[in-house]
């Protein structure tokens, strides 16, 4: 365990980070539970395992204080700003997406900030960096940044890829999965690799058809590819 994990800062702010998360309205059955009528937080359960796939990703090492805060403040009070308040298309989509990268980072700032990490000058280069990994400044130049990409991404593809292919055409879902994995690191590819056998059959067929090798011009048949598996990021 890193000596921050065991700082009453550290604590307090995970703390109020997830006292955050449980105001989520959308509630999931409890994966720790065979109770189908215990439920939590869909916000909960997504920042507990991002924060998981940030310790896995961060192997042998440990994860550092700035990314494993950065995991529990990923998509804070998300729900509160739906895709429909902003307007339908593409320039819609990128404001909604860019607003919300800055919403989640000034409200774990706050958090943070309450929490006394702007006050202690051994702390202060904490919040600009948890900043940086939300807002994913330098994606490709910045090894955990990528890290923190890789997460969401292995998140995405255990908890939300099965509905998310569900609302898309086969098409734009392949097309969707092809772009994530081009922006996945070699440490994200592995973990989500192994991730495949869980996942139902209709997505991982998807996910498959996606990864296989294009075949060289000329060719009548596609040929199968190895399995493979990828995960949006947001």
């Amino acid at each position: 365990m890193a000596d921050y994990a065991l700082s009453p800062r550290f604590q307090a702010a995970i703390s109020a980070l997830f006292n955050a998360h449980r105001e989520d309205p959308t509630k999931v059955p409890t994966p720790t539970t065979d109770n189908p009528e215990e439920t939590t937080p869909y916000s909960e359960i997504y920042h507990t395992r991002l924060a998981h796939y940030v310790s896995l990703l961060s192997h042998p090492s440990v994860p550092s204080e700035p990314l494993l805060l950065a995991a529990h403040g990923q998509h804070i009070y998300r729900w509160k700003v739906p895709r429909s308040s902003y307007p339908e298309g593409l320039a819609g989509y990128k404001r909604w997406r860019a607003g919300l990268a800055k919403m989640h980072a000034d409200e774990t700032e706050r958090i943070l900030t309450e929490c006394g990490y702007a006050a202690d000058p051994a702390t202060t280069d904490v919040i600009p960096r948890v900043r940086d990994l939300i807002m994913k400044r330098n994606l490709a130049t910045d090894e955990e940044v990528q890290m923190f990409e890789d997460a969401i991404c292995l998140v995405f593809l255990e908890k939300e890829f099965e509905g998310f292919a569900g609302k898309l055409s086969e098409e734009k879902i392949v097309d969707v999965v092809k772009k994530t994995w081009k922006k996945m690191g070699e440490k994200g590819h592995k973990a989500a690799l192994s991730l495949l056998g869980s996942l139902p059959v209709e997505a991982r067929e998807i996910i498959e058809k996606a990864l296989a090798p294009t075949p060289p011009d000329g060719d009548v048949e596609a040929g199968s590819g190895s399995g493979g598996a990828s995960a949006a990021s947001s």
